[in-house]
């Protein structure tokens, strides 16, 4: 897939800077965010020793802040993938080769293959699990708007054990069972669905604050105006 999307698959030069041991200890909401991101859309290229972050060219924002955090000083690189000769969909990325970096992430919970994922990583204090959703959500969900029923859906695809953890505690945290968890009939991976407006509206208050990372609120929000 990387390459077919033209990515660089030499090994990043020694001269960019980044801080090892971000994913050492997830002792904070933007370190528990990041790691929920990447389990949701994070790339682990084992055999090249690096991780690659790709996110679509619109959202630079979180690639921009996410380069920050780590403090990481090579560059963010954009591409465009070409379909049926067309070229659309433009995206950026980051391609860290660090051997210590990767192992700090794995050893916090990302595992290699994302169906190896099976509950949110015992390294997630209970403090931070709200943050660590809210970070696979940004990597792998979204709001949509049914404009028939006048009513909004969250909805949050992966594989089945990891859902299951996902809405057992949203559930607990709102104190109340909510949502459905399906199967995509053309693939091995699920989907958990949650509608209606007063649900969906405490979803969205107890995983954005003011402060916190993400930017799929926006459209939620603006959508309510």
């Amino acid at each position: 897939m990387l390459k077919g999307n033209n990515i660089n698959r030499r090994i990043t030069s020694k001269k960019y800077n980044i801080n090892e041991e971000y994913f050492k200890n997830i002792d904070s909401p933007e370190k528990a965010f990041w790691l929920g991101f990447f389990c949701a859309d994070g790339t682990i290229r084992y055999v090249k020793n690096s991780v690659v972050f790709i996110i679509k060219q619109k959202e630079t924002k979180l690639i921009e802040l996410y380069k920050s955090d780590i403090q990481y000083t090579g560059p963010i690189k954009c591409n465009v993938i070409e379909k049926n000769g067309f070229s659309n969909n433009p995206y950026c990325y980051l391609q860290i080769n660090n051997q210590k970096f990767i192992n700090n992430l794995m050893n916090s919970g990302k595992p290699r293959y994302k169906k190896d994922l099976h509950n949110i990583p015992n390294s997630i204090l209970d403090l931070y699990k709200i943050d660590f959703i809210r970070g696979y959500f940004e990597g792998d969900g979204n709001f949509t708007y049914d404009i028939r029923n006048n009513a909004w859906e969250i909805n949050i695809c992966g594989y089945y054990d990891l859902l299951v953890d996902i809405k057992l505690y949203l559930s607990k945290c709102i104190q109340r069972e909510f949502g459905c968890i399906v199967q995509d009939k053309r693939s091995c991976i699920y989907n958990f669905k949650t509608k209606g407006n007063p649900i969906v509206n405490k979803i969205v208050g107890l995983l954005y604050t003011d402060n916190s990372y993400g930017i799929k609120q926006i459209k939620y929000k603006e959508g309510n105006k």
